[in-house]
């Protein structure tokens, strides 16, 4: 009986361990560190940029999103690997892009950013705020139209 409880302790010990250890390799992995100098920028200047410089949007939201509402001429990338990697392709490497997703608290549109910084894409920039802040402004939008039945 007592065997069994040295036995139950250890194995208590190794599984914290072990959950600290994988919580480490997480946070490592996946941390919001901004230690590829991601800047994030202004709404008002991204659409100062939208106006006149015509930088790539890239929406990092899933596309149910996107076709609802986005900025105008934006492209959907969702945040999902395997769609990044076979889209990213076409993207020259030099050009102004901006990603987003919905509002400060959601980190698609900066890991998108981070994704592409780490691919080669030397100006990116994730728009802080979002897609809400933007539209608060009462900035650009293209809206999915719903017809009204009479």
């Amino acid at each position: 009986m007592k065997h069994v409880k040295v036995v139950k302790i250890l194995l208590g010990i190794i599984l914290i361990f072990l959950l600290l250890f994988n919580f480490e390799y997480i946070h490592k992995k996946y941390n919001m560190k901004n230690e590829l100098n991601i800047e994030s920028i202004d709404v008002n200047e991204s659409y100062h940029l939208f106006k006149t410089s015509n930088p790539i949007f890239l929406d990092a939201r899933p596309v149910g999103f996107f076709k609802y509402e986005h900025i105008p001429n934006a492209v959907s990338l969702p945040y999902t690997i395997h769609i990044i990697k076979s889209k990213i392709k076409f993207l020259p490497k030099d050009s102004l892009i901006i990603t987003y997703c919905d509002h400060s608290g959601c980190t698609l549109g900066y890991l998108l950013a981070k994704y592409l910084r780490k691919n080669g894409f030397s100006h990116v920039y994730f728009l802080n705020g979002g897609i809400d802040l933007w539209r608060q402004k009462g900035y650009d939008m293209d809206r999915l139209q719903i017809e009204k039945n009479n």
